[in-house]
């Protein structure tokens, strides 16, 4: 079950499957590039999916601080879900000290990779002023790259 392993696994090369009951575990510790690659993003995906487990309580007890270390691990890795949830946490101050420009560096960082939600964020904090001067322009094409997917 979810509760017997721990961030440790997914730091390591492995990544989560499934969250569901049955668990799969896939160790990807292979030495070559195209391995190594592969491991990167699945160790990118596992810690991003055990930081969504952590944050709502899904398997685990809720934890926001291990929530906070598994995405940043995971937006390190570059999944942009990942910067986009721990902007979030910066931006709502769970589980680190509220802190608007790191919020918006983290959705920029992720709305750069192409997330969608994250250029949203992004043009809300643009629009009104939070962690950056307000700017009603740039809020317009952030708001229009959320709606095309075009950065």
């Amino acid at each position: 079950m979810l509760q017997a392993l721990d961030e440790e696994l997914a730091i390591r090369g492995f990544t989560f499957l499934s969250l569901k009951p049955t668990l799969y575990v896939l160790n990807l510790g292979e030495k070559d590039a195209a391995r190594a690659n592969l491991a990167d993003q699945f160790a990118a995906d596992g810690c991003l999916k055990l930081g969504l487990a952590w944050d709502q309580g899904r398997g685990v007890p809720r934890n926001v601080l291990r929530a906070v270390a598994l995405y940043r691990k995971a937006c390190e890795a570059g999944n942009s879900k990942g910067c986009n949830n721990l902007a979030t946490m910066y931006d709502d101050g769970r589980g680190v000290p509220l802190d608007d420009p790191q919020a918006v560096a983290l959705y920029d960082k992720a709305c750069q990779m192409g997330n969608q939600q994250a250029c949203t964020n992004l043009a809300l904090m643009y629009r009104n002023g939070e962690g950056t001067a307000q700017d009603y322009a740039k809020a317009r094409a952030t708001f229009a790259s959320a709606c095309t997917g075009q950065h």
